[in-house]
């Protein structure tokens, strides 16, 4: 019976991706410490009164509507877990997440990667990235995550020692000369592994961003490491990981992120702000009285 139990409960814990449950565990001290701080009864299901005290609560410490729908969620799903009924479905907490949402509408400030944009990156790491090889590396990582349209985990690893084989392989892989085709095993929108594949033609318009063309070249170059598959790997046959594509900072400015800079030098954090421990790195790119026309060409001699 024993095993029957164990299985039950890992068929549970699959049905979400890893990163859900993380995020979901979240709540689970926010509200113990919402509760003690007003000596409320934990008890289950959360009482509607609670729940509409608890958004209340969230709101004056002025956390986004997304994380605050979130945390509800988790409760939703720990209701629905234990049976229970959902009180995370009452008309008063549905129209108080909608006031929170009116009340703090969200712009999204992300700027999407262009071709020019695309160009003028992979032009720079020539400056930035420690080899010839690296730079290659992360040109055609990146030429090839704009053209597929991947996300990060489809063609890296969580770290070093992810042996899991959803980021691209070799195999997933065939290349022609005019043509590339990748398999895409499973992705956020693919979470039960159905595979895609993705066809992407030679770009003829700049074989400098070509996808085809960086490839080749980029397979050319990697080495061979036997148990060593990724598609995208350092010359040490250690996988390209999501934090190397992630974790540089760049800031970039005139009078004021220099002496920002200077002043972070003489802090125990140094000019890498301690961010050391989470692998983040920090470049510092700063010009007395550099102008918005300045940007770019600042960012092309990187």
């Amino acid at each position: 019976m024993d095993s029957i139990t164990e299985e039950s409960a890992r068929l549970f814990s699959d049905s979400l991706a890893g990163n859900t449950w993380k995020s979901y565990s979240r709540w689970r001290s926010v509200l113990a410490s919402f509760q003690l701080l007003y000596t409320l009864d934990k008890v289950w299901p959360v009482p509607v009164e609670q729940l509409v005290q608890f958004i209340a609560y969230l709101s004056l410490k002025h956390l986004s509507p997304a994380r605050v729908r979130l945390y509800i969620s988790g409760i939703s799903f720990s209701h629905k877990a234990r049976n229970l009924e959902d009180t995370t479905k009452n008309f008063v907490v549905s129209k108080m997440l909608e006031g929170l949402h009116r009340n703090h509408p969200q712009k999204d400030n992300r700027a999407p990667i262009t071709l020019p944009l695309l160009r003028q990156i992979t032009d720079a790491l020539p400056s930035i990235c420690t080899s010839t090889y690296e730079s290659l590396l992360f040109k055609s990582s990146f030429i090839l995550a704009f053209f597929a349209m991947l996300r990060v985990s489809e063609f890296t690893t969580k770290n070093k020692s992810d042996s899991s084989t959803e980021a691209l392989q070799l195999s997933d892989v065939v290349l022609s000369d005019c043509q590339l085709k990748i398999n895409i095993k499973k992705s956020k929108t693919d979470q039960r592994g159905h595979s895609t594949f993705i066809v992407i033609n030679k770009y003829r318009d700049n074989a400098s961003i070509c996808p085809v063309l960086t490839l080749k070249k980029y397979l050319s170059a990697r080495p061979t490491v036997s148990g060593r598959n990724q598609l995208f790997m350092h010359f040490d046959g250690s996988p390209l990981t999501r934090h190397k594509v992630q974790s540089t900072v760049w800031i970039m400015g005139s009078s004021i992120p220099h002496w920002a800079g200077v002043t972070a030098a003489s802090r125990s954090g140094g000019k890498n702000l301690n961010l050391d421990r989470l692998g983040v790195q920090v470049k510092w790119i700063t010009k007395s009285g550099m102008k918005w026309k300045d940007l770019d060409s600042s960012f092309e001699c990187m």
